[in-house]
């Protein structure tokens, strides 16, 4: 939280090998790896396997562990059908809607006022963190739909590295 708020730049290092170098959003809104995308941000960010559907057109569509119907994300570099991959969400870039993709139970609801943040489970066990804002409607208990934007998705490879 300190290096957000207070660095020009910041340097995450695992394991003493520099991940990524930049301005805090930058490393925020454009993670090279899932280490990086995992590291910034409070709450973490959520992560799920997804296989490749097909590809076409700078997008990939992907069916998520425990998904409805498959979830479109923004991706030019190539990837296979089959090919098992894992996306990023940032809690504040899932939304509940009728048209979601993936289900979810909402367990907890963190209501700080104005912001809240949903914890989730999905049919496959994951858990996913959603910040809402500005609604106030109780959800503890309830079965809602999660989906996202494609511009919104980060995609992984098997070792981490993001693709784009």
């Amino acid at each position: 939280v300190e290096a957000m708020t207070l660095a020009d730049r910041i340097f995450v290092l695992k394991g003493g090998i520099v991940q990524q170098a930049g301005a805090p959003l930058t490393l925020y809104d454009d993670p090279d790896n899932r280490f990086v995308a995992g590291f910034i941000g409070s709450p973490a960010m959520n992560f799920l396997q997804a296989d490749v559907v097909e590809q076409r057109d700078g997008h990939v569509t992907l069916a998520l562990e425990g998904g409805e119907r498959p979830l479109e994300a923004r991706l030019s570099q190539p990837v296979s059908p089959g090919q098992r991959l894992e996306i990023g969400i940032r809690p504040e870039h899932l939304a509940i809607t009728d048209e979601g993709v993936l289900p979810v139970i909402v367990e907890v609801a963190e209501e700080l006022g104005d912001l809240s943040y949903l914890y989730t489970r999905t049919r496959a066990g994951k858990e996913l963190i959603v910040q809402r804002q500005g609604s106030r409607e109780q959800l503890d208990g309830r079965s809602v739909s999660l989906s996202a934007s494609p511009d919104r998705i980060l995609v992984f490879d098997s070792d981490g590295k993001r693709l784009r």
